[in-house]
């Protein structure tokens, strides 16, 4: 309904915007809205998620009342929740935290229930990291890299900004890969390839959308296993798409091949048309 308003992020005071602004984007991994990321001082600043999501936004006051939380008569006013799968989790996040300049509030990792602790961060704001058990939409991650593309074989790739999020859909059958990337001509362009786990032969059923190499959704098959996959599909008599898939410790890559029959007035065989990594 039009008249439902929608929370569009929330807004934190500081007085150093930027080191604010730092503070959560490194520790949430966000990202800074484009034209945003230029250093300096600022008086607004938004971080969004890496998908374009709004998150937060900083804006500069001349003055911040220390905050005192949690002693009596102090109260925080409002904070943020975040979340963790486990107590080791919960430690790592801890270390990660007083890194970055955040300060230990309140420690409650001793109950069952709930372990928690609660920080503020380098201008006060107080929020807490919590385990919660793994709701749904949970094991999405997103992560950013680069993404090269040419047209043809003879070309240089041409390197840009890549997104990446990852979902595991379908209780862990399948992996849901929606990645960004950018045409030289054409501007943003997205994909989505949806790989299935491998059977007990190694076979590997995927399918396949992209904004401007395939915009009717095929289906791929190929091999794989646990950490990569190849797939791909005929959408001619002699041509074929390739996708291969790779999932390191901490990379995700990419590779698109575009196979050319002989006769085509170019070298024939395979070739990359699209090479991404994502971290």
């Amino acid at each position: 309904m039009s008249d439902v308003p929608l929370l569009l992020h929330t807004v934190l005071d500081a007085r150093d915007v930027r080191q604010e602004a730092d503070f959560w984007r490194t520790l949430l991994r966000l990202v800074y809205r484009p034209g945003d990321e230029a250093p300096g001082d600022a008086d607004w600043l938004v971080l969004i998620h890496d998908d374009g999501r709004r998150c937060l936004a900083i804006q500069e006051v001349e003055s911040l009342p220390e905050s005192s939380w949690p002693e009596p008569g102090h109260p925080s006013v409002s904070h943020l929740d975040t979340t963790v799968p486990d107590r080791e989790a919960l430690d790592a996040a801890h270390e990660r935290v007083l890194a970055l300049g955040g300060e230990l509030r309140l420690d409650r990792t001793d109950d069952p229930a709930e372990p928690l602790r609660a920080y503020a961060s380098p201008a006060g704001h107080v929020f807490c990291v919590f385990v919660a058990p793994t709701a749904p939409g949970a094991a999405r991650r997103t992560r950013t890299g680069t993404c090269s593309f040419r047209l043809m074989p003879t070309d240089e790739l041409a390197e840009a900004p890549s997104s990446l999020v990852v979902d595991e859909v379908a209780a862990g059958r399948a992996t849901l890969l929606t990645y960004t990337w950018w045409h030289p001509r054409d501007g943003e362009q997205t994909g989505t390839l949806v790989l299935g786990v491998a059977g007990d032969d190694g076979t590997v059923t995927a399918s396949w959308v992209d904004s401007w190499h395939q915009p009717d959704v095929v289906l791929l098959t190929g091999t794989g296993d646990t950490t990569s996959g190849s797939v791909g599909y005929d959408y001619a008599p002699g041509w074929r798409w390739e996708v291969d898939v790779t999932v390191g410790e901490a990379t995700i890559s990419m590779v698109m091949r575009n196979v050319v029959p002989e006769g085509q007035g170019g070298p024939a065989g395979p070739y990359d048309v699209m090479r991404a990594s994502w971290t």
